[in-house]
């Protein structure tokens, strides 16, 4: 996902190929910078912070700016922290709207195409080097929240991901690994 060396694929590059190389990554930490922009609100909310995975299924999104907060994804539970405010605990199975969401990102970070598939239409532009995977969800609750995602990077890294949910909100996030 966040770091790893990019594999010579000179040809046959497609969703099998970036899967594998996704696959071998085990961990990996990376900034992010995250715009967010809402019809609620009349300017993007901007953060920053840091991301770290460990395969195949633990993702942490620490937040550092503005506000302070953590939003951990760990197997079937999704827990979130902020300052000066209890911390909550959501099951996935419970919500599968978001564990539809979550299984977008975190499916994609562990090469997990069969779990992709069960959620997503996947579609493939570009090259080992330079790929772009729009996920578009098959499930119509899940369409009625999320439009899309789509998530770029270059070999097992990824560099952006862009959430467009259905009512026209928006969400790009990108990713700068860091050094190993």
């Amino acid at each position: 996902m966040l770091l790893a060396p990019l594999a010579a694929q000179a040809e046959g590059f497609g969703v099998p190929a970036l899967m594998a190389e996704l696959a071998s990554v085990r961990s990996g930490q990376a900034h992010f910078t995250e715009r967010r922009t809402m019809a609620l609100t009349p300017e993007p909310l901007q953060s920053q912070g840091f991301l770290r995975y460990w395969a195949p299924d633990r993702l942490e999104k620490q937040t550092l700016a503005p506000t302070p907060g953590d939003l951990l994804i760990e197997g079937d539970m999704v827990t979130v922290s902020q300052a000066g405010q209890p911390t909550r605990s959501i099951s996935l199975r419970a919500t599968p709207e978001l564990a539809a969401l979550v299984s977008g990102l975190r499916a994609t970070m562990a090469g997990d195409l069969a779990t992709l598939q069960r959620y997503y239409t996947l579609r493939l532009q570009g090259e080992a080097v330079d790929w772009q995977l729009d996920l578009v969800p098959l499930d119509q609750r899940m369409k009625a929240v999320v439009a899309g995602i789509r998530i770029s990077g270059s070999g097992a890294t990824l560099r952006r991901v862009v959430t467009e949910e259905a009512g026209g909100d928006r969400s790009e996030m990108l990713i700068t690994p860091d050094a190993p």
